[in-house]
């Protein structure tokens, strides 16, 4: 959905100009795929050294059947990952 894409790459880049301002580096990336390999890929790329992501709070039996895009990032990132619900 092209409304959809518009409102988070505007996300992305306020995340991001919020960040410089504090002192940190960042750039926005784009990526389409599988959302926790994506993030991944992306980190390891670029070699970063955090991924922070939110945490949607799915309930016990959708997390089991469906999983969660951040316990996957956590378990399998090459770098460190902070999870902010």
């Amino acid at each position: 959905n092209p409304d959809l894409m518009g409102v988070g790459r505007r996300s992305v880049e306020r995340s991001v100009r919020k960040l410089i301002e504090a002192g940190f580096t960042a750039e926005p990336v784009y990526q389409l795929g599988k959302p926790a390999k994506a993030i991944m890929q992306v980190a390891s790329k670029h070699h970063g050294d955090l991924i922070v992501m939110g945490a949607k709070g799915l309930g016990g039996i959708a997390r089991i059947l469906l999983g969660s895009v951040s316990t996957r990032v956590a378990e399998y990132a090459t770098c460190s990952v902070l999870v902010v619900r």
